[in-house]
Formats: structure tokens, C-alpha cells, sequence
């Protein structure tokens, strides 16, 4: 299987700050998830967030991760783009891509 690269670096060079590049809905299911997840506040800025920089976001909640967006956003992430994501900004783009 050839790899899709994630393109959250041209996205984010395009996109005006804050946007997703998600529709509005399953963007809000995504940070749902992920704060619940992680235990995060539910206002929560996750703009910046990464895996250096997230509280348990560790090698077991990249997979639980992985395993909340197929159930609560509805999109499957094969195991070379899971291995790809370092950032919530990447998994954004990541989902879109498989929508």
C-alpha cells in the first residue's frame, strides 16, 4: 500500500487560524474525543497540541486514539497514518482526508 503523507504543513499554510479543516461537525466530535481522552478541560486549546506536550498521549493513547476517532467521528486510520500523527493538527488533517 503506497502511503498518503499528511499534508497538515500545507494545510495549516493555507488555512486562517483556529479553522479545521474538518466539517464543523465532525471537528467538535474530534475535540470531543480527544479531551475526553486525554482529560482535558472542555475549552481546552488544542491548536498546539502534540505529543510532547499532552498528558498521557503516549505510545497506548495514540492507539486508544485511534480507536475513539473510529468510533465517535466515524473515520478508520490505517496503521501508517496512525504512526504519522505527532499533533492534534495532524489529526485533523488525517481524518479529513478520509472522509
Amino acid at each position: 500500500a503506497t502511503r498518503r503523507p499528511l499534508r497538515a504543513a500545507t494545510w495549516a499554510a493555507a488555512a486562517p487560524a483556529g479553522a479545521s479543516p474538518l466539517p464543523a461537525e465532525k471537528a467538535a466530535a474530534l475535540a470531543a474525543a480527544f479531551r475526553k481522552l486525554f482529560r482535558l478541560p472542555k475549552d481546552a486549546d488544542l491548536s498546539g497540541a502534540t505529543m510532547d506536550n499532552t498528558k498521557a498521549w503516549d505510545s497506548l493513547g495514540h492507539l486508544k486514539l485511534a480507536m475513539e476517532v473510529e468510533r465517535r467521528v466515524g473515520v478508520r486510520l490505517p496503521g501508517d497514518a496512525i504512526g504519522d500523527i505527532r499533533s492534534y493538527a495532524q489529526l485533523e488533517v488525517a481524518v479529513a482526508e478520509r472522509l
